[in-house]
């Protein structure tokens, strides 16, 4: 409707195309991402620069939606106009990362999933580099596991992304995917050759208080027995997964499922040789745990049972 007088007004003066055309520096490109695939690739065809930032340093590609009707379009005109697919971001992303950033729920959106791992496949397509952090060392093949999307971490992982790649302080991908208890994901990065044991920087809820507190050397199990996460457990613990190591503060796997309030996981536990009588750092057993927690009725019966019980099931 718009698009001819549109087209008219730039073949007269070429110059408006990358003009800031607000306070903030952005230019019609950055604007028309938004809304109109037609208005993008006229401004495309017109010489419009792909690269350009705004005054706060908002890259191009920062406005470029990845869901809905025409993103994966808009995305791949960008790109054939020569977008530079390693270019940075105001948290110093890729733009990889940036869309394998944002919670997915594989059960509700869908469409939104397809979106982004046909965002994903373009980019690796051009050449992106796979395991380009940010500043805070997250990766793409991290943020695809932390956000759910399982099709991007197999596209990720099929590309030749490093399943165990960690900055420092970071997380992995496999601590991201069992902390939420994505268990396609998880099965995923294990095939990949990811190790269940690394350990890393995770935060932990203190029950009694609510507080969360950080704590170092929590693993991808602990993480998901304290999520109450029960396959991820058992993916995890098939996988190899020691369920006797505990964090810097000497929570374990058990500790996490007597917190939950999960006597089926904290009874697999047990049969694979977890320690009913391991300690914390404050000197609290799994029992203890299940009792601070609310959940003694469950998990007493379980706890205090005799180990040659445990075996028989």
């Amino acid at each position: 409707m718009y698009a001819g007088p549109f087209q008219d007004a730039l073949r007269d003066a070429p110059e408006i195309v990358d003009s800031a055309v607000d306070d903030n520096g952005r230019t019609m490109l950055m604007y028309a991402l938004g809304s109109s695939l037609e208005i993008v690739e006229i401004l495309l065809k017109a010489g419009a620069d792909v690269n350009r930032r705004d005054s706060s340093g908002r890259a191009v590609w920062d406005f470029a939606p990845t869901w809905g009707p025409s993103s994966v379009e808009k995305w791949g005109a960008l790109v054939q106009a020569g977008l530079d697919v390693d270019s940075r971001g105001t948290k110093d992303e890729t733009p990889l990362v940036g869309v394998c950033s944002g919670y997915v729920s594989p059960a509700t959106d869908l469409s939104l999933l397809r979106s982004r791992s046909g965002i994903v496949r373009l980019l690796l397509d051009a050449g992106a580099a796979i395991d380009a952090v940010d500043r805070y060392g997250c990766s793409p093949l991290r943020a695809a596991a932390a956000a759910g999307n399982g099709e991007a971490v197999e596209l990720l992982l099929k590309a030749g992304a490093d399943p165990n790649q960690m900055g420092s302080g970071t997380r992995s991908a496999l601590f991201e995917a069992s902390v939420h208890g994505y268990d396609k994901i998880v099965r995923a990065l294990l095939r990949g050759g990811a190790r269940p044991e690394a350990a890393t920087l995770g935060s932990r809820s203190w029950r009694l208080s609510g507080s969360l507190t950080d704590v170092e050397g929590v693993t991808p199990l602990i993480a998901a027995a304290d999520g109450g996460h029960f396959q991820t457990v058992r993916l995890l613990v098939e996988a190899g997964a020691d369920v006797n190591r505990g964090d810097s503060s000497g929570f374990t796997p058990l500790m996490g499922a007597a917190c939950t309030g999960h006597p089926r996981m904290a009874g697999f536990l047990l049969q694979r040789g977890a320690r009913r009588d391991a300690l914390d750092a404050s000197g609290r057993d799994a029992l203890t745990h299940a009792v601070e927690s609310g959940h003694q009725r469950e998990l007493a019966p379980i706890l205090r049972r005799p180990r040659r019980e445990d075996a028989s099931g």
